[in-house]
């Protein structure tokens, strides 16, 4: 998930992870039904802590890094003589994964780990404990946390019977960030509601040399994250199953034109001439610093946004759909807390994903990150306006999904450069589609048989 997936989304942005790793798994762990609650004793313990998802970018000084400071600060208040060790995981989701995967097979896991949540996470759930007992022996603790689906075994948690792999740390969709002084020179007075008048927007901001908007598409991602928000005016949460099922397929005409409207980004010189091979941290910057009139992200880039060009000249709303079903948006948790099987210290690991995961620290992470928490008393209390309005919106159970979330990681990894190809202009959106159903029906082949 590309920045999914960030700051960024090449970091936080798409994720993507191999689909190899279940099957090295699977050689050399048994003990992924186990409980957590065996671990070494308090005192004189290092708990290994490895960041992937969005905190790939907690680099020191960032916004991420204070977080985990904090969360760490007051783990060791708790745990008088542990230390933690943080260790991140690469931004480049290649990278990442061939690192996870060897830790795996090497038998040199962390303690625990951030992953992204739904395929990002269960393409590794022969190699990690199952959080089931730890969950119910906390009293409370299921309710208190939303967005688990993705987090368990068959993307269905059951309402906690089913098989607990993680536990979510945050929600997100995509969603059009824009910069009010720039639209208020090209005389517009608000966001665009339809796709057409996005279209029109972006005549308007050109006819001003003003660039419309920043597209990092050197991953694929920008056009991955605009295809799962436009399949949401597409097809509905049981057809995305349907997909995964191998029911209905990649090239139905629904899944091929919501994607085929993206290209208009392209033909309609919304994007900058260098889209395709920008990264998406360079379209961050783009905007950040008042450059360009509009960027696409997830709500993780608020804070960053809002200081780059000010809260007061920054607005934000829903990507318009070109869909039968209207506008809605695509949505799930980002980010897992997860404990490997073979986890040196799993009690004091579950301690600290407590403590990431309390309302504490879900009201800091909605302020220094600015995505919503997924600790619901935190979610209930976020006080920056946008991101009540982004947290509102995810918030739906008429949300679908985000596709490349759920589609099997290799399947996801193929998907993404196919559509870097796309928006260049070298291929279709059906022929993206065709290769790419090609793969799934692989992969749903082999996981079958």
């Amino acid at each position: 998930m590309p920045y999914r997936k960030l700051t960024l989304r090449s970091a936080t942005v798409r994720r993507g992870i191999a689909t190899t790793l279940g099957l090295t798994c699977a050689l050399a762990l048994a003990a992924c039904g186990s409980s957590s609650s065996g671990g070494s004793a308090s005192g004189s313990t290092t708990l290994q802590v490895w960041l992937g998802g969005t905190l790939t970018t907690s680099t020191p000084g960032s916004l991420y890094r204070s977080w985990v400071n904090t969360v760490i600060a007051n783990f060791k208040k708790q745990h008088p003589g542990d230390q933690v060790d943080i260790t991140l995981l690469p931004a480049n989701n290649d990278q990442l994964a061939a690192k996870v995967e060897s830790a795996f097979a090497s038998h040199s896991v962390p303690d625990a780990m951030m992953l992204y949540t739904g395929a990002y996470t269960t393409v590794y759930q022969q190699g990690l404990l199952h959080l089931n007992s730890d969950v119910s022996s906390t009293p409370g603790f299921y309710n208190s946390i939303s967005g688990w689906n993705l987090s368990c075994t068959d993307l269905n948690c059951k309402n906690g019977s089913g098989t607990i792999l993680g536990v979510p740390n945050d929600l997100e969709a995509f969603f059009l960030f824009y910069n009010k002084k720039l639209f208020a020179k090209a005389g517009l007075t608000g966001p665009p509601t339809t796709w057409s008048s996005l279209m029109s927007d972006c005549a308007k901001l050109k006819a001003k040399n003003i660039v419309p908007m920043t597209y990092g598409d050197l991953e694929g991602y920008t056009t991955v994250n605009y295809w799962d928000e436009n399949l949401a005016s597409y097809i509905n949460q049981s057809q995305m199953l349907a997909v995964l099922a191998g029911h209905l397929k990649l090239t139905d005409p629904a899944m091929v034109s919501a994607l085929k409207a993206v290209e208009q980004f392209r033909t309609n010189g919304c994007a900058q001439s260098n889209a395709s091979t920008e990264d998406q941290n360079a379209a961050f910057a783009g905007f950040s610093s008042g450059k360009t009139a509009m960027v696409e992200m997830a709500p993780s880039l608020l804070a960053q946004f809002e200081h780059g060009i000010g809260a007061s000249n920054l607005g934000v709303t829903i990507i318009p759909g070109t869909g039968p079903l209207g506008t809605h948006v695509a949505s799930n948790s980002n980010d897992n807390w997860v404990i490997p099987a073979q986890a040196k210290n799993p009690s004091l690991a579950w301690d600290f994903i407590k403590d990431a995961t309390d309302p504490a620290m879900g009201e800091l992470w909605a302020k220094d990150v600015g995505s919503p928490p997924a600790n619901v008393a935190a979610a209930s209390k976020i006080a920056d306006p946008l991101l009540r309005y982004m947290a509102a919106k995810i918030d739906n159970a008429d949300n679908i999904y985000e596709m490349d979330s759920v589609l099997p990681n290799g399947v996801a990894l193929y998907l993404y450069k196919e559509l870097n190809l796309f928006f260049a202009g070298q291929i279709s959106a059906q022929q993206v589609m065709n290769a790419t159903e090609s793969q799934l029906s692989s992969a749903l082949s082999a996981s079958s048989g």
